[in-house]
């Protein structure tokens, strides 16, 4: 949705419109937008697209090695935590078996 002259409106006035919307019947609906059943005339058309601009959106253009630049980022970051985390917790699951071969009841001294 676009307001007029200003461009696209903000996400929270949006989904206020949308929920308010969802409450209401479908001639409200229309009402609330200036339309009907039938759809707009060539003359409402020609005035909502002279007012809010083109009804359409806008093109995104992928550089492929761009996208592959940050592929391989994301997943060498990745790795790195991976390889991280995996350290660290072979350092935690050593240090917890070396606690509960020393504790007493591990060794058979349970009271």
């Amino acid at each position: 949705m676009r307001s007029p002259k200003t461009g696209p409106r903000p996400l929270a006035a949006t989904v206020s419109l949308v929920r308010a919307a969802a409450g209401e019947d479908i001639a409200g609906v229309l009402a609330s937008v200036g339309s009907t059943p039938a759809g707009l005339s060539d003359i409402d058309v020609t005035a909502r697209r002279e007012r809010f601009g083109p009804n359409a959106l806008r093109e995104h253009r992928a550089r492929p090695l761009r996208v592959l630049g940050r592929q391989l980022r994301a997943r060498s970051s990745s790795c790195c935590a991976g390889r991280h985390w995996c350290r660290r917790s072979s350092a935690r699951e050593s240090a917890h078996s070396r606690s509960l071969s020393s504790s007493p009841s591990a060794s058979g001294w349970a009271s």
